[in-house]
């Protein structure tokens, strides 16, 4: 009797607790989910997929910032210049509120512009002089 109540002949597992609810229950969960217009009809999804022209030019400069972060790699100076103007512009135009995102993201074109300053010493005293 004493290694029947042991913990040896005991099958492993987890246990689960289960509920059976009704399909109007799981109905009415589901919907409570669903955004709704104010006259109680439901959004349709192909209208909560419609960007503003504020999205889209956020990400056309976001796009700019990028191509010209991988065109740095040949042409440092112009390409690194207009990734940091289009990443400040990608600020203003979509409002961003976390800074420090923006400022990560430009730590490859000051890398480029150190690195082309680094190689053009001689491009520093050429304005001086001129």
């Amino acid at each position: 009797f004493r290694q029947s109540l042991s913990t040896m002949h005991r099958k492993s597992g987890i246990l689960m607790n289960v509920h059976s609810t009704s399909r109007e229950d799981l109905i009415a969960q589901h919907n409570q989910h669903l955004p709704f217009r104010s006259n109680g009809q439901p959004v349709e999804r192909s209208q909560l997929s419609i960007l503003g022209f504020r999205e889209w030019v956020g990400m056309v400069l976001l796009f700019g910032a990028i191509a010209a972060m991988l065109l740095a790699f040949r042409w440092e100076l112009p390409a690194a210049l207009i990734s940091l103007f289009a990443l400040g512009a990608f600020a203003g135009v979509v409002h961003v509120q976390r800074y420090d995102v923006l400022v990560v993201a430009a730590i490859p074109d000051l890398l480029f512009l150190l690195d082309w300053r680094l190689r053009h010493p001689h491009a520093a005293s050429t304005l001086k002089a001129g």
